[in-house]
C-alpha cells in the first residue's frame, strides 16, 4: 500500500476529466485494503477500478481514493465445469480473453468492456445475451466501512438489471469466482450476433472477435489498438416502464422508428425500452455537438467529452437530456456511471 497526495484523475476515468483525489492508495492485496480503510479516520472512501464507469468533479476530491489492483488468478477443475477465481483489480477483458483462449465457455459476449472484474457484478454487467449474473458462484469483498471480509454467493448479490447489492452497501469486491463450461457452445441469442454466423457454429473466440468489431462499430471500445472517444460508454440505462407508459409514448416513437426493434417484453409485465431511441427522438441524435461536449456519432447512449470538456459540461448535457426525455415521454433516464464530488447531485434522480 502506498499514499499519494494531490493525484490528478484525469489520466484515470475514461472520460479523461476530473479534479484531483487529495489522499490517493493503490492497493494490492486484501490485508493492503484493509489498511488503507482504517487510514481513511471517518473521511469519505471512493473505490477506484478502471474508471469506465465513472464521472468526477472538476473539484478536488475530498476524503481518500483508493485503487484496487488486487490481482491473482486461480482454477479449479471440476467434470463438468471449472470455477475461475480472479482478483477485483484484474483487468476484466483481460480475463476475458484468457478463458476464451482455454475454451472455457459463459463470458465471450462480454468482450470489450472496460474496467475490473471486481466493477463487473456491482454493475452486472451484461451484453449480447450474457451477464455476470448467469454464471457467478461467488464473491469475496471487504467492508470498506468496519474492514470485515465477507463471502456472497450470486443470490446474496441480489442482482437486477445493471444494478446489484453493492451499489448499497459499502462492500469492495477482491475476487470473483466465475462457474464456466468447457467446450460448449458459444452463446448466440443476440440476434446482431448470431447474424453474422447464420448456422455456423462459430468458435468462442470468434464470437470474441465479432464483439470486440460490433462494440467497436458502435464506438464502445477503450481498449489499446482500437479507436478511442472519451466517454463512460452508456450513459444512461435503457429504462424499464409498464405497458401503459409504452403505449402512451408508441405512436411517436413508432412513428420515427428505423426497422430495428427498440422495446422488450419482460417476463414481470413490464417492457424495457431502448434510450437511445428516446434521446435521439427527443432532440439529440447521434453525432450531435454543443461546445465541447456532445453525443457520440455511433450510439446515441454515449456521451463525449472532448478537447477543453469539464466535467460539468457533461453533466450539464446529461441533465439537459434527461428534462427533454422525461418532458415528451414522462419517463426519467437514470445515469449508469457513477458521479464523484458534487456536492449537490446534478442530474434528476427518480
Amino acid at each position: 500500500m502506498n499514499e499519494r497526495t494531490h493525484v490528478p484523475m484525469t489520466s484515470r476515468t475514461t472520460f479523461r476529466l476530473g479534479g484531483y483525489a487529495q489522499r490517493f492508495h493503490t492497493v494490492r492485496s486484501t490485508r493492503a485494503l484493509a489498511d488503507a480503510i482504517r487510514t481513511a479516520d471517518g473521511e469519505p472512501i471512493r473505490l477506484l477500478g478502471g474508471g469506465s464507469n465513472l464521472l468526477v468533479n472538476d473539484e478536488p476530491l475530498d476524503g481518500i481514493v483508493i485503487a484496487n489492483r488486487i490481482r491473482g488468478l486461480t482454477v479449479e477443475r471440476h467434470p463438468d465445469h471449472v470455477i475461475v477465481r480472479a482478483g477485483g483489480g484484474m483487468n476484466w477483458d483481460m480475463l476475458v480473453a484468457s478463458v476464451v483462449h482455454q475454451g472455457w465457455q459463459g463470458i465471450e459476449c462480454l468482450s470489450g468492456i472496460p474496467g475490473t472484474v471486481g466493477a463487473a457484478p456491482v454493475q452486472n454487467i451484461g451484453a449480447y445475451g450474457q451477464s455476470v449474473a448467469d454464471v457467478l458462484s461467488a464473491v469475496h469483498a471487504v467492508n470498506r466501512e468496519t474492514g470485515q471480509e465477507h463471502e456472497l454467493t450470486a443470490k446474496d448479490c441480489a442482482f437486477g438489471y445493471r444494478t446489484s447489492i453493492f451499489q448499497s452497501r459499502p462492500l469492495v469486491v477482491t475476487e470473483v469466482a466465475l462457474q464456466l463450461r468447457p467446450a460448449a457452445p458459444a452463446c448466440l441469442s443476440y440476434q446482431d450476433l448470431a447474424g453474422p454466423f447464420k448456422n455456423a457454429h462459430p468458435s468462442l473466440t470468434q464470437v470474441r472477435q465479432t464483439v470486440l468489431e460490433i462494440r467497436n462499430a458502435k464506438g464502445a471500445l477503450a481498449m489499446t489498438g482500437w479507436p478511442r472517444l472519451h466517454s463512460a460508454g452508456s450513459f444512461f440505462k435503457n429504462p424499464v416502464v409498464t405497458p401503459a407508459v409504452l403505449n402512451a409514448c408508441h405512436e411517436e416513437l413508432q412513428r420515427t422508428a428505423s426497422s430495428r426493434r427498440w422495446y422488450w417484453p419482460q417476463s414481470d409485465g413490464t417492457v424495457k425500452v431502448a434510450a437511445g431511441r428516446l434521446i435521439e427522438t427527443a432532440g439529440f441524435p447521434r453525432g450531435f455537438q454543443d461546445g465541447t461536449v456532445g453525443i457520440s456519432p455511433y450510439h446515441a447512449l454515449s456521451l463525449i467529452a472532448y478537447r477543453g470538456a469539464r466535467a460539468a459540461d457533461v453533466a450539464g448535457l446529461a441533465r439537459r437530456i434527461q428534462e427533454a426525455v422525461l418532458k415528451q415521454f414522462g419517463v426519467l433516464l437514470e445515469a449508469e456511471p457513477q458521479l464523484w464530488g458534487w456536492k449537490q447531485y446534478p442530474l434528476l434522480r427518480p
